[in-house]
């Protein structure tokens, strides 16, 4: 139960390493698209048809709130990033911890940042130390 719960948890490391890339690259995606820069081309956007939304207003409303969505979204992926960077440090310091609260810890980063892998390893290390202490 120690392998398996210790190569979870590089797996898991490995698999925050990636999401953290990927939700910072996402957030810097959102921010550049919802910059003032790109109004134009969402105004654009929106005469020409290639753009839809259903929000009811003037076209400068509607880009607007596109805008404001892109940035709602930066700053969620931005969130994820912290949670899954987080994430990367207790997945490695995991495969050495036997204590309780480090392994709900994990449950609970895993959960926020995306990473199932670090559930399902901080739970075979929770079996891991029960079976220790009996």
């Amino acid at each position: 139960m120690k392998k398996v719960a210790n190569i979870l948890f590089l797996v898991a490391a490995i698999v925050s390493i990636t999401l953290t890339v990927t939700w910072f690259m996402l957030a810097a995606a959102f921010f550049v698209f919802g910059s003032p820069v790109f109004k134009d081309l969402i105004i654009r956007g929106l005469e020409e048809g290639s753009i839809n939304s259903d929000f009811p207003g003037t076209i400068e409303q509607v880009a607007d709130a596109i805008q404001i969505m892109f940035i709602s979204m930066a700053i969620t992926f931005i969130v994820l990033g912290i949670f899954s960077s987080a994430n990367i440090f207790f997945s490695f310091k995991g495969r050495n911890n036997d204590k309780k609260g480090f392994f709900i810890a994990n449950i609970v980063l895993g959960v926020l940042s995306g990473n199932d892998i670090n559930v399902v390893a901080a739970v075979f290390g929770l079996i891991k130390g029960n079976t220790i202490e009996d």
